[in-house]
């Protein structure tokens, strides 16, 4: 029987941004790869900034290894154009 012993939560990054769309749509004016402007939605620091997400790691005890902790994998929730704050 597998048996989960530890859950590990942490903070991670986003393999994209998360942009300010009222800005964006008041004015904010792109300079190639970030946008120049103030932000206009509460939460943001800048127009585009690095996209924000959560890491959750289960550990599993199998019952053929008893000793053995393996980490079995790696779950990446992506939280969509919510800033973390």
């Amino acid at each position: 029987m597998t048996e989960i012993i530890d859950i590990i939560a942490s903070p991670a990054l986003t393999g994209f941004y998360f942009d300010d769309q009222k800005a964006i749509k008041c004015g904010a004016k792109t300079d190639g790869l970030n946008y120049k402007g103030d932000t206009a939605t509460p939460g943001f620091e800048s127009v585009r900034q690095a996209g924000e997400a959560f890491q959750l790691n289960l550990f599993f005890q199998m019952a053929a290894r008893e000793a053995e902790t393996v980490q079995l994998f790696s779950i990446l929730a992506q939280v969509a154009e919510i800033p973390c704050f």
